[in-house]
């Protein structure tokens, strides 16, 4: 196993590598020229800059000093504001046809113009702190190209957040054509919103149902923080519910949520391998994200903001100490680390995308969602399959159990039979003809095993009889007749006090197998439906028994003979419906008497 996750790790790092590799060098092509596909234009490309100074459209050809940056990127620290200037070439036939640009997140305000007409503002670009009005958003803008050269002029403004500029790619074109990686986005990103909820409720639910599983809690608490945080962060879909919803507040949950996020899956490491995570970790998370979190509601995001160095920085050691955990658990034989293992790879490579992404390293997009729906999937499979061998476990114990309980019943009824000479095969004889009379008078299966259960204790209450009345060869005498028919009083007392519905049903047959229908048997001398139905079921497999074997008092009669006997008793002592069941399906409770038979 560990030659095995050697080689997974090593695989693991050449693919990072090869990842790595071919991204840096898609953007660095990207970043050289315009990129035309179908009909949309990618502006991946270098773009005239204006730093600190907002240039109006119609001077952007003035000598104003300029550089040239590119977008996506950010500027430098010491740039508060400035003026992004570009000119597309398109193709003739978009002139006085209607186009549409994609504006990614702008950091932290914008206005746009195109062709010198003013198409949007977001935010309230400002060159001080209080002249400036934060808010982070995508924005698509329609405009109608009239010549073949587009001018593009962007005034952005950022006195409120670390990063400044524009994050991602903005493009032109035809509406669908434009929309379609950020449709894409959205759709990767309410995938990952539903399926992180989803999976975060089920977890919280299976916590309710078994409090003892705190694992369940606390990962179900990540998926929901994070599902969310992608709420928050993603397209920033809160401002479709919530339009005015300040931004200052959304970039302080989102940064609060993602440091929540270290202590809560710290615990729930901790709680899933227990032998192998150690609790310091987790008490190290908490120290961490509570000086964090401070910092976060006291300060704003221009200050708070730099905490995602460290946040960082600690994702990647957190990465690095889950392996370690994952090593440790597969050495010990945990078969959840197998499970783990693959998934997390996933995770790991999503998570080291963003933090490159991020930081304007590479030119992908936010992968992290996606890498954590798989990681919670496989974790959420982990705990269900955990869950399935704990159940299974249970129906193991469950069916041992109910063979013991049967075994233990068995015995209490060939304890009693014993003491009368006879041998156990009784009462294993009237469980099988009971068994077989409920079913064919088409009680439920539960209620057929129930009965199956508890015939054997039908003459338990003869433990009280002394042994010269219950092993007399002859006639018994009235007194001792008296006293042998307490055995059925006697049996229900000892059974009647259990919570258990095997031995309630038990008690019942005791008390009234030997009631008759016609209201003549004892002790309580009631009859038809009076009778409980377990006990009119067990007076006919007792009494079919008894007459067909030996008993010390009697030989067994001719079958001939039995079946006289129960047409005669039908509706006097037994139930008619039961001895129509035993007398049409004979040759059944025959092969039961055969396969049963007294040694």
């Amino acid at each position: 196993m560990e030659k095995y996750f050697k080689l997974l790790t090593y695989i693991t790092v050449f693919l990072l590598v090869v990842y790595f590799c071919i991204e840096t060098i898609k953007a660095d092509k990207v970043e050289l020229s315009q990129k035309v596909t179908g009909d949309k234009i990618d502006l991946n490309t270098k773009w005239t800059f204006f730093p600190n100074r907002f240039v109006p459209p119609n001077m952007i050809d003035n000598k104003f000093d300029s550089t040239v940056t590119e977008v996506p990127g950010y500027w430098k620290s010491d740039i508060k504001y400035g003026t992004y200037a570009k000119k597309v070439k398109v193709p003739k036939s978009w002139i006085n046809n209607i186009k549409t640009i994609y504006v990614p997140k702008i950091y932290t305000s914008y206005s746009i113009w195109i062709d010198g007409d003013l198409k949007g503002t977001v935010g309230k670009p400002g060159k001080g702190h209080d002249s400036s009005k934060p808010f982070v958003i995508p924005q698509k803008y329609n405009f109608v190209p009239k010549s073949d050269s587009v001018s593009i002029v962007i005034q952005v403004a950022n006195n409120h957040y670390r990063k400044s500029g524009i994050s991602g790619t903005i493009s032109v074109g035809e509406y669908n054509e434009v929309s379609k990686k950020h449709k894409q986005k959205v759709y990767i990103d309410w995938f990952s919103i539903g399926s992180l909820i989803t999976i975060g409720l089920f977890l919280l639910n299976l916590f309710i149902l078994n409090r003892e599983d705190k694992s369940t809690l606390f990962f179900g608490l990540f998926c929901m923080l994070y599902g969310l945080r992608v709420f928050l962060k993603g397209e920033l879909y809160i401002y479709q519910f919530i339009p005015n919803f300040d931004w200052n507040i959304a970039i302080k949950y989102d940064y609060i949520i993602l440091f929540l996020t270290f202590p809560v899956f710290m615990k729930y490491l901790e709680l899933t391998f227990k032998k192998e995570a150690n609790p310091f970790v987790f008490r190290i998370a908490i120290i961490f994200s509570s000086i964090f979190i401070t910092l976060i509601i006291l300060t704003e995001p221009k200050i708070f903001s730099y905490s995602m160095i460290a946040l960082q920085f600690a994702s990647l050691l957190v990465l690095i100490y889950f392996y370690s955990v994952l090593w440790k658990a597969i050495r010990n034989r945990n078969n959840c680390a197998n499970i783990l293992i693959f998934v997390s790879i996933i995770f790991a490579l999503t998570v080291i995308n963003d933090i490159l992404y991020t930081e304007q390293y590479i030119n992908t997009t936010e992968l992290i969602p996606i890498g954590l729906v798989v990681f919670c999937a496989g974790q959420l499979y982990m705990i269900c399959n955990n869950i399935a061998e704990a159940y299974r476990k249970i129906e193991s114990l469950n069916q041992e159990l109910d063979i013991n309980q049967k075994e233990i019943i068995y015995t209490l009824g060939e304890i009693t039979e014993t003491r009368s000479k006879e041998t156990g095969n009784h009462v294993r004889r009237v469980a099988m003809y009971t068994h077989k009379l409920a079913h064919l008078l088409g009680l439920g299966e539960e209620a057929v095993e129930k009965i199956k259960l508890a015939s054997p204790l039908h003459d338990i209450g003869k433990v009280a009889v002394p042994d010269t009345i219950l092993n007399k060869p002859g006639k018994l005498t009235e007194e001792e007749y008296e006293i042998i028919k307490t055995h059925t009083t006697v049996g229900y007392q000892m059974l009647m006090h259990s919570t258990r519905e095997i031995m309630q049903i038990g008690a019942q047959i005791a008390l009234t197998h030997h009631e008759k229908f016609d209201g003549s048997g004892y002790p309580n001398q009631i009859k038809g439906t009076e009778i409980p139905l377990v006990g009119r079921i067990t007076a006919v497999a007792d009494v079919f028994d008894a007459l067909s074997n030996d008993r010390i008092y009697k030989k067994a009669w001719k079958m001939e003979d039995v079946i006289n006997y129960f047409r005669e008793q039908r509706g006097k002592h037994f139930d008619p419906e039961i001895v129509d069941c035993l007398l049409s399906n004979l040759d059944e409770f025959i092969r039961i008497n055969n396969l049963y038979k007294d040694v």
